[in-house]
């Protein structure tokens, strides 16, 4: 049985200090919606994640780091991906279907419109466009990453704004 969390990272500010949208921060109103949401999706969650992967983006590395966290997850062990940046729903897909089979309960923290297209890859019937913050967890009923985006997945439970 495989987990997967499909969550977009928080609010963040319109222009970073450096110029470049790669170092944009999170708000104060992103660190909120991002603790809140990640206590919602820690009600929900059966087991603790065993990988968080993330975008390298400085939003995406905070988000990562709130919901790791609130789930009890070693920030140290926190995956950062500069290809994750630029990927695109499709690469996402490619990205966790060659995940190592040890790996059951995974939380991926990305970029719209990449997630939203993932999500809507992998669940079709519980499309959404994610909203900052927002997340959905998926129960897969396979012990194979390679089956992501065949099998009908079952919905744990996700928090959408939009």
């Amino acid at each position: 049985m495989k987990q997967i969390t499909i969550i977009r990272h928080a609010r963040t500010e319109f222009f970073s200090s450096s110029g470049l949208d790669f170092d944009r921060r999170l708000t104060t109103d992103g660190i909120r919606t991002a603790t809140e949401n990640a206590w919602k999706l820690a009600a929900v969650l059966p087991d603790p994640p065993d990988l968080i992967l993330a975008s390298s983006a400085a939003r995406t590395v905070r988000t990562a780091e709130i919901f790791a966290e609130i789930l009890k997850y070693p920030q140290e062990d926190i995956i950062t991906d500069l290809h994750l940046y630029h990927a695109g729903g499709r690469e996402l897909l490619m990205e966790l279907q060659n995940m190592a089979p040890g790996f059951k309960n995974i939380l991926l923290i990305g970029h719209n419109p990449a997630i939203s297209e993932l999500a809507a890859m992998i669940a079709p019937e519980n499309r959404m466009i994610f909203s900052p913050a927002d997340w959905i967890s998926l129960h897969l009923d396979t012990d194979d990453w390679h089956d992501l985006g065949t099998v009908h997945p079952a919905l744990t439970g996700k928090v959408s704004a939009g």
